[in-house]
């Protein structure tokens, strides 16, 4: 996993400064957001599974302080659009790390070994599973019925997901049949939760 180290040139005064100051270390202009940066940089924990969400949320809040575009509201134009680049991209970040699949998936991608529509080697038994699961789902008449199918996905995703955390401490490439059928499974909850919406159910 390749991880940036280089150091940039502010673009106000000039000065050269390491890849993690968001603002010059002469002047304290805030610089643009870097797109080599990985999100774990941009939140500044260590990029793997398994993280401490309580500390996440705390980096998040912190940056979001030190970004927030209110604070930049007598700044220049151009510093204002930085804060609002920064902000936009801490955010990003944080939504894809705080949740344990988009986290997963974002590891795959920075190991090169992205998810796609087309893979198709995933076991037959495991989709003979999720299409008998989708047809349960489909036939599924009364509010008892929706439940326990959603309680026996759930519990299936959250093995899945902790499989796929024990995994990535071996490789992304052990990990990523995991992750592969944790989506199959999120995506079925996904339905579940839209049937109980239309039938009136409380999430």
């Amino acid at each position: 996993m390749k991880l940036s180290t280089s150091s940039y040139q502010c673009w106000k005064c000039g000065n050269f400064c390491l890849m993690e100051h968001k603002f010059c270390s002469t002047c304290n202009t805030i610089q643009p957001t870097r797109d080599e940066l990985s999100y774990f940089e941009v939140l500044g924990v260590e990029p793997q599974f398994n993280i401490n969400v309580d500390h996440l949320s705390n980096q998040f809040k912190n940056l979001q302080r030190l970004y927030h575009p209110d604070k930049f509201s007598g700044a220049s134009e151009r510093e204002q659009e930085l804060s609002a680049q920064h902000s936009s991209r801490i955010n990003k970040a944080y939504q894809t790390l705080s949740q344990p699949l988009p986290r997963a998936e974002y590891l795959l991608l920075l190991s090169e070994q992205v998810l796609t529509e087309a893979d198709t080697d995933l076991d037959k038994r495991f989709l003979i599973t999720v299409m008998d699961l989708n047809e349960e789902l489909a036939e599924a008449e009364t509010e008892t019925q929706l439940a326990e199918l959603k309680q026996r996905v759930q519990l299936t995703y959250d093995q899945l997901i902790r499989d796929a955390g024990e995994a990535f401490n071996t490789s992304a490439a052990a990990a990523r049949p995991l992750v592969a059928q944790a989506k199959y499974y999120r995506s079925l909850l996904d339905k579940i939760r839209q049937q109980e919406r239309e039938r009136g159910i409380a999430d």
